[in-house]
């Protein structure tokens, strides 16, 4: 095997570590805060306005209006008037 230099370098060179960049880990931890306060009932809520984004982001607009419909019925009032936001923009 000639030309392989098997080698590896002398322990001599500095390694430094570098800082990691800022993740927006705050704004995460804030939001999985709010979400542990909600009821089961709620989170199922949640759950299906994130799975109605997801739908619509792949055209399946019928999909999110179903969706939307659970929420409006199901949901907080917070949770029904951002369903009924997202509902009318999807027509």
């Amino acid at each position: 095997m000639s030309g392989l230099d098997l080698e590896l370098p002398s322990g001599d060179s500095e390694i430094t570590a570098q800082p990691l960049p800022d993740a927006g880990t705050d704004s995460i931890a804030a939001e999985s805060s709010e979400r542990a306060e909600l009821t089961p009932a709620q989170m199922e809520m949640e759950t299906k306005l994130d799975l109605a984004i997801a739908y619509q982001e792949i055209g399946d607009k019928e999909g999110a209006r179903e969706l939307l419909d659970e929420v409006i019925k199901g949901g907080n009032v917070e949770q029904s008037s951002r369903a009924s936001a997202m509902r009318a923009q999807l027509a």
